[in-house]
Parts: C-alpha cells; sequence; structure tokens
C-alpha cells in the first residue's frame, strides 16, 4: 500500500474517533459517503473498518440510515450488516435492531377492545426491513451463547409479526419494492428468519424434526397457522428453549385487539400446558436415522398414529414450564385475560389451557 494512502486511512480512523462527539450531526452523511465507495473492491476492508468505528460510537444514527436503504438489499448492504455483526458490537446491534421491530407498530398493539385496523404499508415495509438485517446479523452472529439469552425477546418479535402478516400480500402488492422480492408471502421473510434463529440455538435433531412435521409450511398458512403454532411449541419446549421470560412475552397476546395474535398465543399456551405425554414412533424420534417418507407414511398407517397425535415429546424439559404456564393463566384470570369475548376458537383453546393447568 502506498505510504500516502497509508497515511489517509490512518488520518480517517483517527478523525472518526478523536471527532467522535462533533460529528454526531454528520454521521449519515458520512455513511452514506463511506457506503458509496463501497464498489471499489480495493477499499473494502478500509470501508468496513471505518463502518465499524463510526457504529461503536454512533450505534442509533448507523442502524437507522443502514435500514433506510431500499428493502431490496444489494451485496454491498448485505455485506455491511454481516459485517457488524460478526464484530464484537454483533449482539448489540441485534438487540438494537429486536427493539426497533418491537417499537414498529405498537400503537396498533394496544389491550383495548376496539378492533385493530390494518397495518399501514409503511408499517410493513418497516418490520420487512429491520428482519432482513436481523437475518444478516444473525447469519453472520458468531456468539450462539448471547443468541440464546435474547431469544426470549427476539422470537416473541418475529412471530408477532408472522402472524399479523398471514394474508397480506394484497395491501403490498401494488409497491414495486415487494414485487421484485420474488416473495409470494410476506410472513415468509419472518418465517425465515425464525427457522435460522432456531438454527443456531437449538440442535439439529430439533430442527429436522421442524422440517418433518411441516411446521413452516403451516405457519404460513392462515388456517393452518395455530397447528403449526402447536407444533413449533411442543418442539421448542423439548429442546428446553422456552423459559420464564418468553411465557411472559407472549402473555399479554392473549388479549391483544388482533385476532392473529390472540389466536397464536392461545395456541402457544394451549400447548404449553398439556399435561399427557405421547411417545414417538421410533422413525419420529430427531436423533436416529430417518427411513424415507414413503417407509414414514407405511408404518404411520400401520400404527395409526400420525404427527398430530404423536408430537408431544417425553422430556423434563416440559415440567417447569407447564408449572410457570399455570401462574400466568391465574394471573391473566385475574386480570380478565380469559375472556369470553373471542371467537368460539379462542373460547375453546382458552378454555382447554384453564383446564389443563388445574391438574
Amino acid at each position: 500500500m502506498p505510504p500516502r494512502a497509508r497515511a489517509v486511512r490512518k488520518w480517517v480512523f483517527i478523525f472518526l474517533v478523536e471527532c467522535r462527539e462533533e460529528i454526531v450531526q454528520e454521521v449519515p452523511k458520512i455513511l452514506n459517503t463511506l457506503y458509496s465507495y463501497m464498489q471499489q473492491s480495493t477499499h473494502r476492508p478500509f470501508l468496513l473498518r471505518a463502518v465499524f468505528l463510526l457504529t461503536r460510537f454512533h450505534q442509533e444514527p448507523v442502524i437507522s440510515s443502514l435500514l433506510q436503504k431500499s428493502l431490496l438489499m444489494d451485496s454491498d448492504t448485505v455485506e455491511l450488516w454481516r459485517s457488524l455483526g460478526r464484530s464484537i458490537l454483533g449482539i448489540q446491534i441485534l438487540r438494537c435492531l429486536v427493539e426497533k421491530l418491537n417499537r414498529a407498530g405498537n400503537d396498533r398493539l394496544g389491550t383495548d377492545s376496539s378492533p385493530c385496523e390494518q397495518h399501514s404499508c409503511q408499517t410493513a415495509l418497516e418490520t420487512l426491513t429491520i428482519t432482513r438485517a436481523i437475518s444478516e446479523v444473525v447469519f453472520a452472529l458468531r456468539s450462539t451463547e448471547e443468541l440464546r439469552r435474547l431469544l426470549p425477546h427476539l422470537l416473541p418479535s418475529l412471530l408477532r409479526w408472522a402472524s399479523e402478516m398471514l394474508g397480506g400480500e394484497r395491501q403490498l402488492l401494488l409497491m414495486t419494492s415487494w414485487k421484485q422480492l420474488h416473495v409470494e408471502k410476506p410472513c415468509r421473510i419472518f418465517l425465515s428468519a425464525i427457522k435460522l434463529v432456531l438454527g443456531k440455538c437449538m440442535a439439529q435433531k430439533w430442527t429436522q424434526l421442524l422440517e418433518i412435521w411441516g411446521v413452516w409450511a403451516r405457519l404460513e398458512v392462515p388456517v393452518a397457522h395455530p397447528e403449526g403454532v402447536r407444533l413449533l411449541t411442543s418442539v421448542l419446549l423439548n429442546a428446553g428453549v422456552v423459559s420464564p421470560c418468553l411465557v411472559k412475552n407472549l402473555l399479554p397476546w392473549l388479549n391483544s385487539c388482533s385476532v392473529q395474535l390472540r389466536m397464536t398465543a392461545t395456541a402457544f399456551f394451549a400447548e404449553v400446558t398439556i399435561t399427557r405425554e405421547e411417545a414417538l414412533l421410533p422413525w419420529q424420534w430427531p436423533n436416529i436415522c430417518l427411513p424415507s417418507g414413503s417407509q414414514r407414511q407405511k408404518s404411520s398407517k400401520q400404527s395409526g398414529w400420525s404427527c398430530r397425535n404423536s408430537r408431544h415429546l417425553s422430556t423434563p424439559a416440559v415440567a417447569p414450564v407447564h408449572s410457570l404456564c399455570g401462574e400466568a393463566v391465574q394471573g391473566a384470570r385475574k386480570r380478565g385475560l380469559m375472556r369470553t369475548g373471542g371467537s368460539p376458537g379462542e373460547r375453546s383453546s382458552l378454555a382447554r389451557v384453564e383446564y389443563t393447568c388445574s391438574f
């Protein structure tokens, strides 16, 4: 590297560190300037380092500026998110993105009895952009232990919008940026992020079981979504990733003004509070070699079992959560969350939650 180029890079690094307080208002402009030079491959390591330093001292402005980029992330934007995910700031960046996703559309997540209006296209695109950024950061994240600790907050955020976006293709159909994504269903982006997160937080045998049971396909179909949530919850319980914090974060959904969130929460708690544990067929155990699909189907028909009635695994992980859920339902009953104003399906499932917690 020529001496002049080395001197310029050193000066830029010193400038970003020493003048960090004076350049607060200019952070978006500085980031855009660095981004414009990303096309020159010879400068990429230097530019990524500069963006890292800028993010270290101005995390919120940098993240907000990156989220202003188009929903159609180009390779440069993807590389920026992944480089931040690989850095020591990775988990902090992810936590900031989760907070932004939680705040998006919060005015429509109240607990009043008035019906919620449809989410605007602006809110939909905002959540989709944040979720794509989360996926890139998680993909490059090195610390899986930190990701597991953040899971009780990250999973509800992604699952919330996956539920809210069910059947939301029409409102995005006229938007050019959405058409160019070539994604049929908006909820699929959130489900892909959940799949990526769980792939890093759980053993492969559990993620494989989710594929066998067709959980992801069910979750993106409005009619099959509750069943998909139940199957997902069953695997999460036995993988040991359902924590008190996760239950606490999902409990307010039982009284949400959103029908989708109420159904999702009802399905979750109904599965958590099941007391009768059923054994799996040998081919359904996730830690053995699985036979072909035709053999599984034949075995299922001969025994009269199916994935629907044999999904509950027998592990000690269910007991503490069942006890916790019982306390949660008692608290919900005191606050009037076990209301009778919901749909017949909701009242039936909620009654099932209350009944199973009584044992």
